[in-house]
């Protein structure tokens, strides 16, 4: 914490002095720029290392009480997991599914839209998933063209696809 703060006052206190610099002393000031900004980067990485591995945890938490058939507390443990990392889709899909099994079709699909929205690639069976909800809502024309999006993606690799794409073609 202190040392982020050290690192980042001492960068805009160098970027300060650097505007106001001739030429000559401007020369002198781009490598220690950045070395500054170097070390200002390196110093957040543990942060965001933590903060994935943290959201990692409490999803997957979420995923076992989903299994378990404890819906309430899958949601509250995947929102959980968004709160330390909004954009941790699987927590966001994870949602969806429990929706998806309570019968909730329309509430499912806002959640596997924004997914896809952010993440066209994030998986396959998500598409799928899409078409299946419209269809309970009757949105026939929609279901149609998620299903057909789901069988064009059939042609490609499964390493494209963030999530399981060797895992998900074998249950397709």
């Amino acid at each position: 914490g202190e040392a982020l703060v050290f690192l980042y006052i001492s960068y805009v206190v160098c970027c300060e002095l650097a505007s106001g610099a001739d030429q000559e002393n401007q020369v002198i000031m781009k490598p220690i720029l950045s070395v500054l900004l170097l070390l200002l980067c390196l110093q957040m990485l543990p942060a965001q290392q933590r903060s994935l591995e943290l959201a990692s945890n409490i999803y997957h938490e979420g995923e076992i009480a989903l299994l378990k058939g404890k819906y309430k507390k899958a949601i509250r443990l995947f929102n959980k997991a968004l709160s330390v990392k909004p954009d941790l889709r699987a927590a966001q899909r994870g949602i969806g599914l429990v929706y998806d099994l309570q019968k909730m079709p329309r509430e499912a699909l806002t959640y596997y839209i924004e997914v896809l929205e952010h993440d066209p690639w994030f998986s396959r069976v998500l598409y799928y998933q899409v078409a299946e909800a419209y269809y309970k809502l009757g949105a026939y024309d929609e279901a149609i063209f998620y299903f057909e999006k789901f069988d064009y993606l059939q042609a490609e690799n499964d390493t494209k696809f963030t999530v399981n794409g060797e895992k998900e073609r074998l249950r397709e």
